[in-house]
């Protein structure tokens, strides 16, 4: 018989991770984007305002080649978890194959990936951004 000692050992070694929701709100994602170190002074419903065309994102995998960024990552990751991507209604990004849909958050992540040679990534996807890459996202 297996002592409660070994059994707690054997429950702990194994980490839960629970799933990311299949959909997150436009006030979410204001609140990732203050989690970044240039936008902690500003107030999360302001960065949505300013960034967000969606008001609600879907958990999609999309393919990494159809995404862009405005803005180079630079320092170290802060945010974790599915990048967020949305029509850029600002446009401040240079599309590789000319959709105006550009990362959010999670720009180390998107590299990262490319550099491991994944095609696909875990997304929240604007509902405004969807449209423009139709036949570059798989429903989790």
């Amino acid at each position: 018989m297996i002592s409660n000692i070994i059994c707690k050992e054997i429950m702990l070694s194994f980490s839960y991770k629970p799933r990311p929701p299949k959909k997150i709100s436009k006030k979410s994602v204001g609140v990732v984007l203050g989690r970044q170190p240039e936008n902690r002074d500003v107030k999360p419903n302001v960065l949505a305002d300013y960034w967000c065309a969606s008001k609600v994102f879907h958990l999609l995998s999309i393919s990494i080649d159809k995404l862009c960024s405005a803005t180079k990552p630079y320092g170290k990751p802060i945010t974790k978890g599915p990048i967020i991507v949305d029509f850029d209604k600002n446009d401040v990004g240079v599309y590789p194959i000319g959709k105006p849909v550009l990362i959010l958050d999670g720009k180390h992540r998107w590299l990262e990936a490319g550099k491991k040679g994944n095609k696909d990534i875990k997304a929240y996807v604007g509902d405004k951004a969807v449209p423009h890459l139709i036949k570059n996202i798989t429903v989790i």
